[in-house]
Protein backbone atom coordinates (compact mmCIF):
# COMPACT_ATOMS: atom_id res chain seq x y z
CA UNK A 1 0.00 0.00 0.00
CA UNK A 2 2.99 2.31 1.02
CA UNK A 3 4.61 1.62 -2.93
CA UNK A 4 0.91 2.07 -4.53
CA UNK A 5 0.32 5.78 -2.77
CA UNK A 6 3.71 6.57 -3.26
CA UNK A 7 3.79 6.09 -7.12
CA UNK A 8 0.20 7.63 -7.71
CA UNK A 9 1.17 11.38 -5.57
CA UNK A 10 4.45 11.33 -7.94
CA UNK A 11 1.77 10.57 -11.21
CA UNK A 12 -0.71 12.77 -10.14
CA UNK A 13 1.60 15.61 -9.53
CA UNK A 14 3.65 14.94 -13.31
CA UNK A 15 0.23 14.57 -14.65
CA UNK A 16 -0.86 18.55 -13.40
CA UNK A 17 2.81 19.40 -14.67
CA UNK A 18 2.42 18.35 -18.04
CA UNK A 19 -1.17 20.06 -18.37
CA UNK A 20 0.43 23.37 -17.56
CA UNK A 21 3.69 23.42 -19.32
CA UNK A 22 3.67 21.29 -22.30
CA UNK A 23 3.83 24.78 -24.42
CA UNK A 24 6.99 25.00 -22.73
CA UNK A 25 8.46 21.56 -23.57
CA UNK A 26 12.35 21.43 -24.77
CA UNK A 27 12.26 20.16 -28.48
CA UNK A 28 14.35 16.79 -27.07
CA UNK A 29 12.14 15.98 -24.36
CA UNK A 30 12.93 13.08 -23.69
CA UNK A 31 16.49 11.67 -21.67
CA UNK A 32 18.25 8.28 -21.22
CA UNK A 33 21.10 8.20 -18.48
CA UNK A 34 23.39 4.65 -19.03
CA UNK A 35 26.26 3.60 -17.16
CA UNK A 36 27.88 1.57 -14.28
CA UNK A 37 26.51 2.37 -10.58
CA UNK A 38 28.16 1.78 -7.41
CA UNK A 39 26.08 1.09 -4.67
CA UNK A 40 27.10 1.46 -0.78
CA UNK A 41 24.61 0.73 1.60
CA UNK A 42 24.58 2.66 5.42
CA UNK A 43 23.31 -0.58 6.99
CA UNK A 44 22.29 -1.52 10.76
CA UNK A 45 20.74 -4.60 11.87
CA UNK A 46 17.62 -5.34 14.44
CA UNK A 47 18.20 -8.92 15.31
CA UNK A 48 15.61 -10.82 17.27
CA UNK A 49 16.10 -14.78 18.06
CA UNK A 50 12.83 -16.42 20.46
CA UNK A 51 11.46 -12.79 19.62
CA UNK A 52 14.55 -11.44 22.04
CA UNK A 53 17.02 -8.65 20.76
CA UNK A 54 20.17 -10.16 20.36
CA UNK A 55 22.70 -7.46 21.84
CA UNK A 56 25.39 -6.07 19.98
CA UNK A 57 24.34 -7.75 16.64
CA UNK A 58 25.03 -6.41 12.70
CA UNK A 59 24.97 -7.29 9.53
CA UNK A 60 27.63 -6.24 6.62
CA UNK A 61 26.68 -5.76 3.13
CA UNK A 62 29.19 -5.19 0.73
CA UNK A 63 29.65 -1.95 -1.81
CA UNK A 64 28.41 -3.76 -5.36
CA UNK A 65 28.18 -2.29 -8.59
CA UNK A 66 25.89 -2.72 -11.65
CA UNK A 67 24.52 -1.57 -14.85
CA UNK A 68 22.08 0.88 -14.73
CA UNK A 69 19.66 3.09 -17.20
CA UNK A 70 17.85 6.64 -15.82
CA UNK A 71 14.83 7.48 -18.87
CA UNK A 72 13.15 10.43 -17.97
CA UNK A 73 11.29 13.58 -19.49
CA UNK A 74 11.36 17.15 -19.49
CA UNK A 75 7.91 19.10 -19.50
CA UNK A 76 9.59 22.42 -19.00
CA UNK A 77 13.08 23.25 -19.79
CA UNK A 78 13.67 23.31 -15.83
CA UNK A 79 11.09 20.39 -14.57
CA UNK A 80 11.57 16.92 -15.52
CA UNK A 81 10.30 13.04 -14.08
CA UNK A 82 12.43 10.32 -14.31
CA UNK A 83 12.34 6.57 -13.65
CA UNK A 84 16.12 4.41 -12.87
CA UNK A 85 16.28 0.40 -12.81
CA UNK A 86 19.81 -0.96 -12.22
CA UNK A 87 20.62 -4.61 -13.27
CA UNK A 88 20.15 -7.27 -11.05
CA UNK A 89 22.74 -7.94 -7.87
CA UNK A 90 23.46 -10.50 -6.22
CA UNK A 91 24.43 -9.27 -2.20
CA UNK A 92 26.10 -11.28 0.49
CA UNK A 93 24.69 -10.39 3.96
CA UNK A 94 27.57 -11.10 6.66
CA UNK A 95 26.78 -11.15 10.17
CA UNK A 96 28.67 -8.71 12.17
CA UNK A 97 28.69 -7.20 15.90
CA UNK A 98 28.38 -10.03 18.68
CA UNK A 99 27.18 -12.78 16.08
CA UNK A 100 30.20 -11.95 13.53
CA UNK A 101 31.18 -15.84 14.30
CA UNK A 102 27.89 -17.42 12.42
CA UNK A 103 29.91 -15.18 8.88
CA UNK A 104 27.52 -15.51 6.02
CA UNK A 105 24.05 -15.23 7.17
CA UNK A 106 22.60 -15.30 3.46
CA UNK A 107 22.03 -14.09 -0.36
CA UNK A 108 19.92 -12.08 -2.00
CA UNK A 109 19.68 -11.00 -5.45
CA UNK A 110 17.24 -7.53 -6.23
CA UNK A 111 17.08 -4.71 -8.11
CA UNK A 112 17.24 -1.43 -7.23
CA UNK A 113 14.82 1.38 -8.72
CA UNK A 114 13.49 5.23 -7.98
CA UNK A 115 11.27 7.38 -9.70
CA UNK A 116 12.11 11.33 -8.82
CA UNK A 117 10.91 14.81 -9.87
CA UNK A 118 13.92 16.82 -10.79
CA UNK A 119 14.73 20.39 -10.71
CA UNK A 120 16.95 21.93 -13.73
CA UNK A 121 17.87 25.28 -12.66
CA UNK A 122 20.44 26.03 -15.55
CA UNK A 123 19.20 24.24 -18.94
CA UNK A 124 21.47 25.86 -21.43
CA UNK A 125 24.60 26.35 -19.13
CA UNK A 126 27.82 24.18 -20.55
CA UNK A 127 27.44 22.26 -16.74
CA UNK A 128 23.90 21.46 -16.52
CA UNK A 129 22.83 20.94 -12.68
CA UNK A 130 19.83 19.51 -11.33
CA UNK A 131 18.45 18.02 -7.70
CA UNK A 132 15.48 15.55 -7.55
CA UNK A 133 13.54 13.61 -4.86
CA UNK A 134 10.81 11.40 -5.45
CA UNK A 135 10.89 7.11 -4.45
CA UNK A 136 12.78 4.11 -4.18
CA UNK A 137 12.40 1.01 -4.21
CA UNK A 138 14.04 -2.31 -3.63
CA UNK A 139 12.44 -5.69 -4.91
CA UNK A 140 14.21 -8.93 -4.14
CA UNK A 141 14.13 -11.80 -6.87
CA UNK A 142 15.50 -14.08 -4.73
CA UNK A 143 17.03 -14.93 -1.12
CA UNK A 144 19.26 -17.69 -0.49
CA UNK A 145 20.49 -19.66 2.54
CA UNK A 146 23.94 -20.08 4.19
CA UNK A 147 23.92 -20.00 8.06
CA UNK A 148 20.25 -19.06 8.04
CA UNK A 149 18.16 -21.24 6.77
CA UNK A 150 14.76 -20.53 4.90
CA UNK A 151 16.20 -16.94 4.62
CA UNK A 152 14.08 -14.79 3.10
CA UNK A 153 14.32 -11.00 3.10
CA UNK A 154 11.48 -8.70 2.20
CA UNK A 155 10.95 -5.78 -0.74
CA UNK A 156 10.48 -2.16 0.84
CA UNK A 157 9.94 1.13 -0.52
CA UNK A 158 11.37 4.58 0.72
CA UNK A 159 11.83 8.21 -0.11
CA UNK A 160 15.51 9.34 -2.50
CA UNK A 161 17.05 12.53 -2.82
CA UNK A 162 19.49 12.92 -5.80
CA UNK A 163 21.79 15.69 -7.45
CA UNK A 164 23.76 15.57 -10.57
CA UNK A 165 24.58 17.30 -13.75
CA UNK A 166 25.41 16.58 -17.21
CA UNK A 167 27.71 17.89 -19.64
CA UNK A 168 26.63 18.09 -23.49
CA UNK A 169 28.55 17.43 -26.02
CA UNK A 170 26.31 18.07 -28.97
CA UNK A 171 24.41 15.84 -31.37
CA UNK A 172 21.94 15.17 -28.64
CA UNK A 173 24.94 13.29 -26.89
CA UNK A 174 26.83 14.43 -23.24
CA UNK A 175 28.22 12.80 -20.38
CA UNK A 176 26.42 12.95 -16.60
CA UNK A 177 26.75 11.95 -13.13
CA UNK A 178 24.24 11.58 -10.41
CA UNK A 179 24.13 10.52 -6.95
CA UNK A 180 21.01 9.17 -5.12
CA UNK A 181 20.62 8.58 -1.36
CA UNK A 182 17.61 6.38 -0.84
CA UNK A 183 16.36 5.67 2.80
CA UNK A 184 15.23 1.99 3.17
CA UNK A 185 14.55 -1.14 5.36
CA UNK A 186 13.68 -4.89 4.71
CA UNK A 187 12.57 -7.69 7.05
CA UNK A 188 14.87 -10.80 6.83
CA UNK A 189 13.44 -13.93 8.62
CA UNK A 190 14.78 -17.71 8.96
CA UNK A 191 15.96 -19.73 11.33
CA UNK A 192 19.78 -19.97 13.11
CA UNK A 193 20.84 -22.85 14.85
CA UNK A 194 17.55 -24.39 14.93
CA UNK A 195 16.02 -20.82 16.35
CA UNK A 196 13.83 -18.68 14.79
CA UNK A 197 15.52 -15.64 13.69
CA UNK A 198 14.12 -12.23 12.54
CA UNK A 199 15.98 -9.08 12.26
CA UNK A 200 15.03 -5.28 10.92
CA UNK A 201 17.46 -4.34 8.50
CA UNK A 202 18.48 -0.63 7.68
CA UNK A 203 19.97 -0.31 4.08
CA UNK A 204 20.20 3.40 3.05
CA UNK A 205 21.81 2.93 -0.24
CA UNK A 206 24.32 5.69 -1.77
CA UNK A 207 24.16 4.89 -5.58
CA UNK A 208 26.55 7.24 -7.83
CA UNK A 209 25.40 6.82 -11.15
CA UNK A 210 27.65 7.99 -14.23
CA UNK A 211 28.44 7.25 -18.22
CA UNK A 212 26.65 8.48 -21.50
CA UNK A 213 23.56 11.03 -21.59
CA UNK A 214 21.49 10.84 -24.91
CA UNK A 215 18.83 13.35 -25.58
CA UNK A 216 15.98 12.41 -27.98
Amino acid sequence: MKTANSCFLLVVFTSGITGVAQADTPALPWFLHVGAAHIDTDEAAKVRVFDAPVPGADVRLAPRYTAAVDLGRFFTPHVAVSVSAGLPLKQPIDAAGSIQPYGRLGRITYGPAAATLQWHPLPNAAVQPYVGAGVSYMHVFASRDATVHDFHVSDDVGPVVQGGFEVPLGHGLGLFADVKKGWLHANATGSLAGAPVDARIRLDPLIVHTGLAIRF
